[in-house]
């Protein structure tokens, strides 16, 4: 057995001359337990809440969505698309034309986002899942449908199963001059709404899909479209599908992938989890300065004991090592414990929904969300120890140079 070890764990399992030092000691271990146990938790959380976030986008943003880098829509290239849709990982691919509108509907007025979409577009997003009245059609024959989302469906009193009023479409000619023919400065359209959709506040309260034809007819745009979104078999390769694409649609569109459409939100989550890591992080650094002063009161209480290891023969750098080890025995109990406690806590919600959001029915979700991110344990395990090393640095130094120079 390393006889450094043996010596502080004697040290530390044996009664102390005084009780403080006992308590100091007690205090170290549980406040590093805590500290471990709250960055298990907290890190967890903040790895549910990025899953639930990006399962509730995914349904929405495409894995890669191509743009032009000058204005509003473009003139797909059949050729083009056809060979970015014979790739291997694609799955789905959708032509988008949106556009700002008026809706009206029999009395209330809003303004929306009609996003005209493709038959595949509904298979791609899983619409039928995001139905919440009314049913995911978009057109039956001849007839157009529109499914609105839940916010503009509110502000409107939308019913979708009356079929007898319709949702006018108001937008603006392309080219009408409002101040010499005000009555043909507008298109007009009417479409029955089939269905509401919930996904998300921000995009409940803004869009509306229509079918590709509809919208094609009433913003006047025979061939254009605004976008192409592509959902792939699998992210694992995401990125090099992107240059691939990239590649083939050429330097003058834009290919940004699902992370690239949502930068700013996924940099503030990021950002939110580092905050929250460096703050807990500075709770076990105040909870360093117990170590440091039970070492301190260790090194003084065990003068005698170190100057007869001197006698024997022990020099200086087993005596660091002595005190090295006590206070990483009081880091890696109590971090070994917080992080243990930390599992339990993230199972039992995880498995169980025990903390739960206010406001029954009202959120995606009941209970708060959980995932526990294998690569945590190291980033907390490790943050403890370089912590308890630079706690037990100075005391254990002190201990060598009473050995030396006592």
């Amino acid at each position: 057995m390393n006889l450094s070890y043996y010596i502080a764990r004697k040290y530390f399992f044996s009664k102390r001359k005084t009780n403080i030092s006992n308590v100091i000691t007690a205090i170290s271990v549980l406040g590093f337990a805590f500290g471990s146990m709250a960055l298990i938790v907290v890190l967890s959380a903040f790895n549910g809440f990025e899953v639930l976030v990006d399962s509730l986008y995914h349904s929405f943003y495409p894995d890669i969505k191509i743009t032009p880098k000058t204005g509003k829509v473009f003139l797909p290239d059949s050729s083009k698309l056809k060979a970015i849709m014979n790739l291997q990982e694609v799955l789905y691919a959708s032509e988008i034309l949106e556009e700002n509108v008026l809706l009206k509907y029999d009395r209330k007025q809003n303004i929306a986002t009609i996003r005209g979409v493709s038959e595949s577009y509904t298979k791609m997003v899983q619409m039928d899942s995001l139905i919440v009245q009314g049913e995911g059609r978009l057109q039956k024959g001849a007839f157009n449908y529109a499914i609105v989302g839940g916010g503009i469906a509110y502000k409107l009193s939308v019913n979708p199963y009356n079929h007898m009023v319709p949702l006018h479409v108001y937008v603006p000619r392309r080219d009408g001059n409002p101040l010499v023919r005000p009555d043909k400065a507008f298109s007009e359209g009417k479409i029955l709404p089939s269905g509401i959709f919930v996904l998300e506040e921000s995009i409940d309260n803004k869009f509306v899909f229509v079918p590709m034809r509809f919208a094609r007819e009433i913003l006047d745009y025979p061939s254009q479209i605004s976008s192409y979104e592509i959902n792939l078999r699998s992210e694992d390769h995401l990125f090099d599908t992107q240059k691939v694409i990239q590649h083939l649609i050429g330097d003058d569109f834009n290919v940004k992938n699902r992370y690239q459409q949502n930068e700013v939100l996924y940099r503030i989550m990021k950002s939110e989890k580092i905050a929250v890591y460096l703050i807990l992080t500075f709770i076990l650094w105040i909870v360093a300065f117990n170590v440091t002063g039970s070492l301190y009161m260790l090194v003084i209480e065990k003068e005698n004991d170190i100057r007869v290891m001197q006698a024997m023969g022990a020099d200086g750098y087993l005596i660091k090592r002595i005190f090295f080890t006590e206070g990483f025995i009081v880091t890696i109990l109590g971090s070994v414990i917080g992080v243990g406690i930390g599992v339990a806590i993230c199972y039992a919600q995880e498995k169980y929904g025990l903390v739960k959001f206010g406001g029954e029915g009202s959120m995606v979700v009941e209970a708060y969300p959980v995932k526990m991110n294998f690569w945590d344990f190291p980033i907390v395990l490790g943050t403890s120890v370089v912590i308890g090393f630079i706690a037990s640095y100075y005391p254990a130094l002190r201990a060598s140079r009473l050995s030396t120079h006592g």
